[in-house]
C-alpha cells in the first residue's frame, strides 16, 4: 500500500550563472526503490535577473557519484507560488537506483549576472512497499 510523506523544502538562496540548469540539493538521500511519485509546491521570492527555478532530483548507487539531475514539472519564472497538479511518476528512474535526493533546478534564460533569489516549499513523496 502506498503512502504520501511530506518533506519541507527549506528556504534557501538559489542562483544560476548560465542557461544550463544546475542542481542544488534540498533534502538528504532517501531509499530510491521506495519512491514512486512526487509533487512539490514551490515559492520563489526576491528573484533577480532571468532566474528560473523548478523541482528536480538525482539518483545514485553511491552517494558521492550521483547521476545527472532530472527536472520534475515546470520552471517558476517570477516571484510567486508554483502549485502542482497530480503526482509525477519517477519510478522508472528510482526503481534501479539505491538512493534519491530532491532539490532545486536553477537556470537563466540569458547569460546576465546577478541571477538569484530565494526558494522554499513542500515536497510530497508517494512511497511504495519496495
Amino acid at each position: 500500500m502506498a503512502r504520501i510523506t511530506r518533506y519541507p523544502l527549506p528556504w534557501t538562496t538559489v542562483y544560476a550563472k548560465g542557461t544550463t540548469a544546475v542542481f542544488l540539493p534540498a533534502t538528504g538521500w532517501m531509499e530510491a526503490p521506495r519512491v514512486s511519485k512526487v509533487r512539490a509546491t514551490l515559492e520563489l521570492a526576491a528573484s533577480e535577473g532571468d532566474l528560473e527555478v523548478a523541482l528536480g532530483y538525482q539518483t545514485a548507487n553511491v552517494e558521492n557519484a550521483p547521476n545527472t539531475a532530472v527536472l520534475v514539472g515546470s520552471y517558476q519564472t517570477e516571484d510567486g507560488m508554483l502549485y502542482p497538479g497530480g503526482l509525477t511518476d519517477i519510478s522508472g528512474n528510482t526503481a534501479s537506483a539505491q538512493r534519491v535526493r530532491f532539490g532545486y533546478m536553477c537556470k537563466n534564460t540569458s547569460t546576465t549576472d546577478r541571477n538569484r533569489g530565494r526558494a522554499g516549499g513542500t515536497l510530497e513523496v508517494e512511497e511504495c512497499g519496495g
